[in-house]
């Protein structure tokens, strides 16, 4: 597991709780997913969120990685960005990546918060996340 892991799993999940979604699990380390190994997870309740808000929050993780290691390689985490694109336009992924990058910028301590929890646990549930990031959810909600 690396460091970048707990960031890239805890962007996923602030924006998840931003955007009004319930995170229920976020978890770190080298893991079984089905039928493939992923390098950690946030498993969020998406109800009400538009397809923007939930294609931002599929790019967050690879978003933070590369706002952490400019020379990371994007390609390393398809299914992130499968997953935004079944839900945008091919055209639109640009647009929604810069407006990932605001809400993770504007969102940087509860992210920050939550990446130190993980380093500390590598698996955090509910109510671990929410008394993590030490705001209360209105505010973070648009």
């Amino acid at each position: 597991m690396g460091n970048i892991d707990c960031w890239h799993e805890a962007a996923h999940a602030a924006l998840a709780l931003a955007y009004g979604g319930r995170v229920t699990r976020v978890a770190v380390g080298r893991t079984r997913f089905g039928d493939r190994e992923i390098a950690g997870v946030c498993i969020f309740i998406p109800t009400g969120i538009s397809n923007d808000a939930l294609a931002q929050i599929y790019l967050a993780g690879p978003v933070m990685e590369k706002m952490m290691s400019p020379s990371w390689d994007p390609s390393e985490i398809k299914d992130d960005y499968e997953r935004a694109g079944a839900l945008v336009s091919v055209a639109e992924i640009p647009a929604v990546i810069a407006r990932a990058r605001c809400k993770i910028e504007s969102l940087s301590d509860e992210i920050d918060r939550l990446a130190i929890e993980l380093l500390q646990f590598r698996e955090l549930d509910e109510g671990t996340i929410l008394r993590a990031i030490k705001t209360p959810l209105a505010w973070l909600q648009p």
